[in-house]
C-alpha cells in the first residue's frame, strides 16, 4: 500500500542551458536535530521586547545561572535569557535581562540575600530582598551614588528577621523621603529610619542619583522631625610645634668573632699485629710389602697366607704385620705478617674577624603647623 513519509528528500530540476542540476525544496523532519553554522538571517524585521519575552521557551535558555554565565561571559545591556533552576537545583522559571553588570529578574522570583550584622547596600543588591536576621542593634546604609553606582529605578526589599532593632541610614549627601520625613541639606546627616517590628518590611526605591524614597512598616517617630542642631561658633587655631629634644644616633656594637678554641685535629695511631699462624701437618705412616711383592695389591687369602700376611676377610685385603713404619715430616712454613703505620694529620682552621661598618643616623627634625579650622554656624 502506497504510504507518505515525513522524512524528505533533495529533489534536482536540470537547466539545459547551463547543463546543471538545481537542488529544490523538500519537506523537513520535524524530528530530526539539527546543527546551524554559519550566520543565518531568519527575519528583516525588528524583534520587540515583548516578543522576546514571548518566546522564553527557546530564547537563550539555560538550566541555571553557572550555565548562563559558562555560555555568555560578556553580556551586554539588554540581554535577554530564560533561568529554569537556581544553581542549587530549585524550580524558578525566571525571565532575567542584563544591565549594568548584573542579571536581573523581570517578575516574580526574588533572591534573598540574609546579613548577621550592620551592611552597606551594593549595586549587586538591586531587586534583591535583604533579610536582617540579629539578636543586636543593626544598621543598613544607602551609599552615596558616588561611591556605588545603583541606577534610578531599582528597588531592595529589607526585612527585619531577628529581634534587634534594625534602621535604615542614609550616607552623607544621600536624600531618604518617607511619609512624614522632611528633607535636609545635602550636608546634614539624616536621622535613621527604624523598623516598626520584628518581621517587618521596608521598600526602598531609588528615584534619582541620590535619592531614595522609603515605604513600609516604618515607626512614625524616625521619619517626622528631622535631627535640631545647633552649634557653637568655633574657632580652632592650634599652633603645635614639634621638635626632637636630642637628635637621635644610632651607633652600632663592634662585633669581633673569634673562636673560643682553634680546631686542632689529630687522628688516632691505628697499629696492625696479624695473628701467627702455625701449620702442623697430620703424620703419615706408610707401610710397604715384604718379599712377597705388594701384599696390598694380593686378592686372595691362599696367597696372602703363602706370603706371610695376614688376610683381614672382613675387608678382603692382605697385609704385612712385619714391615717397618715410615715417618713423614712435612716441611715448616713460617709466616711474617705486614706492619701498618698510618701518617699522622693536624688540622689548624683559620681564624675569622668580623668587623661591621659603624653607621649613624641623624633624623630631620620636623615642625608641624595646622591649618585654621572655622566651622559655619548652623541653626535648626
Amino acid at each position: 500500500m502506497t504510504s507518505i513519509s515525513s522524512n524528505g528528500k533533495v529533489a534536482y530540476i536540470y537547466d539545459q542551458a547551463s547543463q546543471t542540476w538545481f537542488p529544490i525544496a523538500g519537506t523537513t523532519n520535524t524530528a530530526a536535530n539539527y546543527d546551524w553554522t554559519g550566520v543565518h538571517e531568519f527575519s528583516s524585521n525588528p524583534v520587540t521586547f515583548n516578543e522576546v519575552l514571548y518566546a522564553q521557551g527557546g530564547v537563550n535558555n539555560f538550566q541555571n545561572p553557572n550555565a548562563r554565565d559558562a555560555a555568555i561571559p560578556s553580556a551586554p545591556d539588554g540581554l535577554v535569557c530564560f533561568i529554569r533552576q537556581t544553581n542549587a537545583g530549585e524550580q524558578i522559571n525566571q525571565l532575567q535581562y542584563y544591565y549594568s553588570g548584573v542579571w536581573k529578574n523581570l517578575v516574580g522570583y526574588s533572591q534573598i540575600s540574609n546579613k548577621l550584622t550592620n551592611y552597606t547596600i551594593t549595586a549587586g543588591d538591586a531587586g534583591k530582598i535583604i533579610t536582617v536576621d540579629s539578636s543586636s542593634s543593626n544598621v543598613i546604609t544607602i551609599p552615596a551614588n558616588s561611591s556605588e553606582t545603583i541606577v534610578a529605578g531599582y528597588k531592595i526589599e529589607i526585612v527585619q528577621l531577628g529581634s534587634g532593632t534594625t534602621s535604615i541610614q542614609p550616607a552623607i549627601g544621600v536624600s531618604l523621603k518617607s511619609k512624614g520625613r522632611e528633607s535636609l541639606p545635602a550636608t546634614v546627616p539624616e536621622s535613621p529610619l527604624e523598623f516598626d517590628s520584628r518581621y517587618s518590611k521596608i521598600t526602598l526605591l531609588k528615584i534619582d542619583t541620590n535619592t531614595w524614597l522609603a515605604y513600609g512598616d516604618i515607626i512614625e517617630s524616625s521619619s517626622s522631625v528631622p535631627y535640631s542642631f545647633t552649634p557653637t561658633s568655633y574657632s580652632f587655631t592650634p599652633a603645635y610645634s614639634f621638635t626632637p629634644t636630642t637628635p637621635y644616633t644610632f651607633t652600632p656594637v663592634a662585633y669581633t668573632f673569634v673562636p673560643a678554641t682553634p680546631y686542632s685535629f689529630t687522628p688516632m695511631t691505628y697499629t696492625f699485629t696479624p695473628v701467627a699462624y702455625t701449620f702442623t701437618p697430620v703424620a703419615y705412616t706408610f707401610t710397604p710389602n715384604s718379599n712377597c711383592a705388594d701384599l696390598s695389591l694380593i686378592s686372595n687369602p691362599q696367597t696372602c697366607t703363602s706370603c706371610g700376611g695376614n688376610w683381614n676377610a672382613t675387608y678382603n685385603e692382605c697385609s704385612d704385620p712385619n714391615a717397618p713404619a715410615y715417618s713423614f715430616t712435612p716441611v715448616a712454613y713460617t709466616f711474617t705478617p705486614y706492619s701498618f703505620t698510618p701518617v699522622a694529620y693536624t688540622f689548624t682552621p683559620v681564624a675569622y674577624t668580623f668587623t661591621p661598618v659603624a653607621s649613624t643616623f641623624t633624623p630631620v627634625a620636623y615642625t608641624f603647623t595646622p591649618s585654621t579650622f572655622t566651622p559655619l554656624s548652623y541653626t535648626f
